[in-house]
């Protein structure tokens, strides 16, 4: 049950984000495309790219743990991992 309603907080907070930082997330951390794949996909270097994700992965943090706030009574470290979004690749 915790699993489905982290599923269904990670998929709402992804939809909220900007469609550019959405699809390098998924990209990246769902799909596990190649990210030299996806730099020429986007039209950047490598090095720009893992500036692109880390800004993705701020902004999706920022919202997590926001939301984490009005549901628990002291907010923990978010995981910066795949595993984080394992649960949306069975849905």
């Amino acid at each position: 049950m915790v699993s489905k309603q982290r599923s269904e907080q990670v998929r709402k907070i992804l939809s909220g984000l900007p469609a550019r930082d959405r699809e390098l997330l998924r990209a990246v951390l769902l799909e596990e495309n190649d990210k030299d794949m996806l730099c020429r996909e986007i039209g950047v270097d490598r090095n720009y790219l893992r500036v692109l994700l880390h800004r993705a992965k701020n902004k999706f943090k920022a919202v997590y743990d926001k939301e984490q706030l009005g549901t628990l009574p002291q907010v923990t470290g978010f995981v910066n991992s795949r595993n984080d979004f394992a649960a949306l690749r069975t849905t």
